[in-house]
């Protein structure tokens, strides 16, 4: 939680939300370049939008996934490169059907 305050702290854009109902994060899906963290919600939901996601560590290990998910280990040079690799137009691109 400390982190999260100090990032809030310098990033007068950044937000944070406990708890959205699934209308209003769905909407918000539809707005946002690259999904990082390791939670369901990338690997089911953000499918549907075409949108890239970072899958970092081994919390959603052994489930089915769509090839919008990149896995990383959960290490900051690994998430980096996965962070370029979802932002490529390549892989953006190939996400849009």
């Amino acid at each position: 939680m400390q982190r999260t305050q100090a990032f809030l702290a310098t990033h007068s854009d950044a937000r944070v939300y406990v708890n959205l109902d699934a209308v209003t994060y769905w909407s918000l899906l539809r707005h946002v370049a690259l999904l990082i963290g390791n939670s369901s919600s990338g690997i089911m939901e953000a499918a549907s939008f075409g949108l890239p996601v970072v899958n970092v560590g081994f919390r959603q290990k052994g489930r089915e996934r769509a090839r919008n998910v990149l896995d990383a280990e959960p290490e900051i040079n690994a998430i980096l490169a996965r962070i370029g690799e979802g932002m490529s137009d390549d892989f953006r691109a190939s996400l849009a059907a």
